[in-house]
């Protein structure tokens, strides 16, 4: 599996991924309906830069994938009815992004890009989205850090995985 893990606010994401424009975002999960929400750039994600959990693993993921590409869902017979799931099993010429975001008032959780698949597609997109995070984020550590991200660091904000981890586990600059 290849990844990049970052922390970054809505105008960090906006700011580096935006040059960004022949693919589709996808949501991922498992659904009750086969009415998939997509959007065509990062900045029309609702809610970007805004972590619904407080851990890093719950928060919304997106399926990316070239524009002109169809998403291919699965079915799923469930006890009670059919489920639809978006993930990269039937899509390997993607790659998933999971932009994390502000929780409350002191908390960034962490966001990541991955490819679980050896796809040239998924490949060139991930070097895509390293070019364009590593331009304008630093490095602390093994995480990328945006510009706002880094000034909220500097404020005290913690930069974190979990919020229900111990501080310990959180990003720290030793």
């Amino acid at each position: 599996m290849k990844r990049l893990q970052f922390y970054a606010t809505r105008d960090d994401l906006i700011g580096a991924l935006s040059e960004i424009t022949d693919l589709r975002l996808t949501e991922m999960g498992n659904f009750v309906s086969n009415e998939i929400r997509q959007y065509d750039s990062v900045a029309a994600i609702p809610d970007l830069g805004q972590a619904t959990y407080g851990s890093a693993i719950a928060n919304p993921s997106f399926l990316v994938m070239l524009r002109d590409m169809k998403v291919d869902v699965r079915l799923l017979a469930g006890n009670t009815e059919m489920r639809y799931l978006v993930d990269q099993l039937e899509n390997p010429d993607s790659v998933v992004f999971q932009p994390g975001g502000r929780f409350g008032s002191d908390a960034l959780v962490a966001g990541r890009v991955a490819t679980g698949t050896d796809s040239e597609v998924s490949a060139r997109m991930m070097k895509q989205f390293s070019k364009l995070l590593t331009r304008k984020f630093v490095k602390i550590r093994a995480f990328l850090v945006g510009p706002e991200a880094q000034q909220l660091f500097h404020q005290g904000v913690r930069l974190t995985d979990s919020v229900d981890s111990p501080r310990e586990y959180d990003l720290a600059l030793h």
